[in-house]
């Protein structure tokens, strides 16, 4: 008997999943803790998928995210129409003077 455990995706099959795995988290407003929790997987495991990080694949875990992203794997494994950019981190804001200096006249 064949179980989804035993099968690997790996290559040309997969060669989109990160790009298109962090598009269609990023389109459903998701974020990676919110994805694996529904996927049944670790935050640490979606940021190596969604960085390329890792280059195969059990097809349960390529089930359980398109389930958790509520789309079908072969959805899942388009390629990516648009990259999304990477969360801008934008200067600190500037602290307000303490309350108990006074400005000088």
């Amino acid at each position: 008997m064949l179980l989804l455990d035993d099968i690997c995706l790996a290559g040309p099959h997969v060669q989109h999943l990160h790009a298109r795995l962090r598009e269609l988290r990023v389109r459903a407003g998701l974020s990676q803790v919110e994805l694996a929790d529904a996927a049944g997987l670790s935050q640490d495991d979606v940021s190596r998928y969604e960085n390329g990080k890792q280059k195969r694949y059990d097809l349960d875990t390529v089930v359980a995210l398109a389930s958790a992203l509520g789309t079908s794997v072969d959805d899942l494994l388009k390629p990516a129409e648009s990259t999304p950019p990477a969360p801008r981190r934008g200067p600190r804001p500037k602290k307000p003077a303490p309350l108990d200096e006074a400005p000088e006249a």
